[in-house]
């Protein structure tokens, strides 16, 4: 009967031959092959991702980021906290309409522009509604007494007289017409190279006459849709509704606004 020899293994080692009997960690004849342990390193690394737990890759919407919010109030020398409209130039900077005049941002400090009676070139009035910038880089802005232009730095308004209501809505078409919706006086058109102003009113006569006259909102840069106010009724000036002349008065030529 072969010699039977005893084997003590150490820790990570295993024994390769005859089938050992029931025990714990001894290994009883035959053949054996000694199987070095892991290096230390490696049994450091995993004990580190042990601990620290290795997770599935998060989805890519979880990655991404949430927006952060800067909050501009009257603290940071905003004229009021009501905002009615917002507009950001070519140049970056950012021009809010407010009740309490109009406010230029440059990303640094804001400039308040207000009407002055003793200055005709100040604002027409402090209460801003709306706000656009055109092609050319003129500023347009909507008063509750009309409508103001500012096409310089100098902080130098021109007043068009020829729209003296209340203006919620301003736009510029591809055509390169300029659409002004005011509070009860309808829809106007300016048309640059004449210089000319265009009234549009409801005509219950006239089934493709505009469908309200007051205008609050525009919508759709590629066919501008203009809505009336509470019932929210759109009509279309072009090129799904094709209106009439003027449905008041056609008014003004050039340079005279």
């Amino acid at each position: 009967m072969p010699a039977r020899r005893l084997l003590l293994l150490g820790p990570g080692e295993r024994c390769y031959g005859e089938v050992p009997p029931p025990g714990p960690a001894p290994c009883f004849g035959g053949r054996a092959r000694r199987v070095p342990a892991a290096p230390l390193l490696l049994r450091i690394v995993l004990l580190l991702l042990l601990l620290a737990g290795v997770r599935s890759p998060v989805p890519a919407a979880a990655q991404a980021h949430s927006p952060r919010f800067t909050h501009l109030t009257a603290g940071d020398g905003l004229s009021n906290n009501r905002v009615f409209g917002i507009v950001q130039d070519r140049r970056g900077t950012m021009w809010f309409g407010t009740p309490d005049g109009l406010n230029r941002y440059d990303g640094y400090t804001i400039t308040t522009y207000r009407h002055r009676r003793s200055d005709p070139q100040s604002l027409s009035d402090n209460t801003v509604y709306a706000l656009y910038e055109d092609r050319a880089g003129t500023l347009w802005v909507g008063t509750t007494v009309g409508l103001d232009s500012l096409a310089g730095a100098d902080g130098r308004f021109r007043h068009h007289a020829a729209i003296a209501e209340e203006v919620r809505a301003i736009w510029e078409d591809t055509a390169g017409l300029l659409w002004v919706g005011t509070s009860g006086a309808g829809l106007w058109s300016y048309d640059r190279a004449t210089g000319a102003f265009a009234q549009y009113l409801p005509d219950p006569a006239d089934p493709h006459s505009l469908g309200a006259a007051d205008i609050t909102r525009t919508c759709r840069p590629d066919a501008p849709a203009f809505r009336r106010g509470e019932e929210g009724r759109l009509v279309l000036p072009r090129p799904a509704v094709r209106f009439p002349r003027p449905a008041m008065r056609s008014i003004g030529g050039r340079g005279k606004t």
